[in-house]
């Protein structure tokens, strides 16, 4: 059995204005699950149905409690497939050159087997003289219900600008 595993790549990561609204700067983590088809259906004997594709974003939004600089990090999915779970390894939020880390954990949430949504992870302060800082996972995964099995995504790995 081969399995075939064909990712984007890329995350959407938003920046905060101040009037708190989030504005897109990049692309999302897209997971087809046509791509795991082999994988999904090896035990069935059902015919071939189209799958689904979901997308995994990253959202970081300021002000939070009114502290200019304390930022709210949430994952957001949507697409056509119920998505149980969604997991990683670490999220990481640190500067441009690694130089200085403002987050770092884990993460795991109940999507309720819902196909679009947000929760939030965490929150970090980024200081105020910080203008740039970088957003990184590792082994980003979600438990899509209609395959009944944890797809590990591509990873975000963005910069994006702060503090603005």
């Amino acid at each position: 059995m081969i399995l075939t595993v064909s990712f984007c790549g890329i995350f959407n990561v938003y920046s905060v204005t101040s009037d708190d609204t989030m504005n897109e700067d990049g692309a999302s983590v897209s997971i087809d699950l046509n791509d795991f088809s082999e994988v999904i259906l090896k035990d069935s004997q059902e015919e071939m149905q189209r799958l689904g594709t979901s997308g995994i974003t990253c959202m970081l939004s300021g002000n939070t409690g009114g502290i200019d600089n304390l930022y709210t990090i949430y994952i957001r999915w949507y697409g056509d497939e119920q998505i149980a779970n969604i997991s990683g390894d670490s999220m990481k939020i640190s500067t441009t050159n690694n130089s200085n880390t403002y987050y770092d954990n884990d993460f795991f949430f109940s999507c309720g087997a819902t196909c679009s949504g947000n929760q939030s992870i965490g929150t970090c302060i980024i200081p105020t003289n910080v203008k740039t800082v970088r957003a990184k996972t590792t082994k980003l995964r979600a438990y899509f219900n209609s395959a009944s099995m944890w797809i590990q995504s591509g990873e975000i790995n963005k910069i994006f600008s702060v503090n603005g």
